[in-house]
C-alpha cells in the first residue's frame, strides 16, 4: 500500500490528462499497449529513464510525431463538439456517431504506432516504458483500458473509478491548480521569483491533496491481489517533476534552495583539465535567489540557473549555463562554503554528477573557489 502512494506524490500527471479529450471516448485499448504510451515516450526524461540509444530516440521522434499529426485535429474536433457554442449546437446523435467515428480512427492509429514501437524497444524496455506511464498517469492510469484488463477489474469497479476521477480531478479547483503549475514550466514563463515559487508549491501542496485522495479511493475498491499486480506493473519509482520537465524546469517546484550561496562573491582561483585558469581582472560571482551570473570589469560572462540541495552530503548543485556552447546543458556537481569560502565543482555538460572537488588533466571538471565580498 505504501508503494502504491506514489500514484499520489506527482504534482504534474494531471496536466496529461487535462490536454487529452475524454479518455472515456478515446481509451479503446488498441491491439498493442505500447501505443497507449507512444506521447509518454517522447518525453525526454522517459527516454532517459529508459536508457534508449540515440537510435532510437531518432526512430521514436519520428514515429510519435507521425502520430500527433493525424492525432491532433481529431482530438480538436472532439473538443469543439464537447466545448464550444458550435459544438454544442450539434444534435447529440451526430454528435455521438463522429465521435464514435473519430474513436475507431484513433485506436487504429494507436494500433499502427504500437507496431512502431515494438520494433524499436526491446521487451525489457517496454516493460520499462509502461511502468513510467502509470507512474506519471496517476490515478488515471486506473482508466486505462489495458490496465483494467491486466488488473481483472470488474464492471462495478470501472465505473466506481470513473466516478472518483470526475469527483476529484475534473473539477474547476483542479483544473486551475493544473494550469497554475502550467504556466510555471513553459519556455516563456516570466522569470522565477521568490513568490512565484512559493505560489507554484501552494498549488501543488493542494494538488497532491487532492491527488492523493483519488488514489486512496481507487485502491479501496481494489482487492490485494489487484493492488499486488498494480504495484508490479509500476515497477521502479521515478522523480516524475525531473522526468516531465528536467533539473532546472522543475525547480518551481522545489523548495528555495540554499541560502547561504546568495550574494556577491569574488572569485579567487578556477581549475579545469588539472591547472589554474588565468583571468585578466578580478570575476564578480553574484547569485540571487536561484540565478547566478559572472562578471568581469562590469562586463556580463555567464547567466547560470542554479538548484542547489544542502540537505545532502555532499551538498548538491546543478547549473544550466544560459550563455556560451553549453547552453541549457545540466552540469551536475557538489559545493560547500567554509565561513565566507565557497568552492564548487560541476562536471561535464549532462555528464554525471562530480562527487569531489578535483579537476585531474582530462576530463571536463571545473573547480572554482570563491570569498564573500556581501550577503543580500
Amino acid at each position: 500500500m505504501r508503494r502504491l502512494r506514489l500514484l499520489a506524490l506527482g504534482p504534474i500527471a494531471l496536466l496529461f490528462q487535462l490536454a487529452s479529450v475524454d479518455s472515456r471516448v478515446l481509451a479503446q485499448a488498441p491491439a498493442n499497449p505500447s501505443a497507449s504510451y507512444a506521447i509518454d515516450l517522447a518525453i525526454p526524461g522517459v527516454q532517459a529513464e529508459m536508457n534508449l540509444t540515440d537510435d532510437q530516440k531518432r526512430k521514436v521522434s519520428q514515429s510519435v510525431a507521425a502520430y500527433r499529426e493525424l492525432r491532433d485535429p481529431l482530438e480538436k474536433e472532439i473538443r469543439d463538439m464537447m466545448e464550444s457554442p458550435e459544438g454544442q449546437k450539434i444534435p447529440i446523435q451526430e454528435r455521438q456517431k463522429r465521435m464514435r467515428e473519430i474513436s475507431s480512427r484513433t485506436a487504429e492509429l494507436r494500433r499502427t504506432t504500437g507496431s512502431e514501437l515494438d520494433r524499436i524497444l526491446t521487451p525489457e524496455q517496454k516493460t520499462r516504458l509502461r511502468g513510467i506511464a502509470l507512474q506519471l498517469a496517476g490515478p488515471s492510469a486506473f482508466r486505462r483500458p489495458d490496465v483494467q484488463e491486466s488488473l481483472g477489474m470488474n464492471p462495478d469497479q470501472i465505473a466506481q473509478v470513473e466516478v472518483i476521477l470526475r469527483e476529484n480531478l475534473g473539477t474547476p479547483e483542479m483544473q486551475k491548480l493544473s494550469q497554475s503549475v502550467m504556466g510555471r514550466v513553459q519556455p516563456d514563463a516570466p522569470p522565477d521569483t521568490r513568490e512565484t515559487r512559493t505560489r507554484t508549491r501552494n498549488a501543488v501542496k493542494r494538488y497532491d491533496q487532492m491527488h492523493a485522495q483519488a488514489t486512496e479511493q481507487i485502491l479501496r475498491i481494489l482487492t490485494k491481489r489487484q493492488r499486488q499486480t498494480f504495484e508490479r506493473m509500476l515497477g521502479p519509482a521515478i522523480d516524475k517533476n525531473k522526468v516531465l520537465f528536467g533539473t532546472i524546469a522543475s525547480r518551481s517546484l522545489k523548495d528555495d534552495g540554499d541560502p547561504r550561496l546568495r550574494g556577491e562573491w569574488t572569485i579567487v582561483t578556477t581549475r579545469h583539465r588539472g591547472a589554474i585558469v588565468p583571468a585578466a581582472s578580478p570575476i564578480k560571482l553574484i547569485v540571487v535567489d536561484d540565478a547566478m551570473r559572472t562578471e568581469m570589469s562590469g562586463k556580463l560572462i555567464s547567466r547560470i540557473d542554479v538548484v542547489a540541495d544542502a540537505t545532502k552530503d555532499p551538498n548538491e548543485i546543478d547549473l544550466v549555463f544560459q550563455t556560451g556552447p553549453t547552453k541549457g546543458k545540466p552540469r551536475l556537481g557538489i559545493y560547500r562554503i567554509e565561513g565566507d569560502e565557497l568552492t564548487y565543482c560541476y562536471g561535464a555538460p549532462e555528464g554525471p554528477r562530480r562527487m569531489n572537488f578535483e579537476s585531474p588533466a582530462g576530463t571536463d571538471a571545473y573547480v572554482v573557489t570563491a570569498k564573500r565580498v556581501s550577503r543580500p
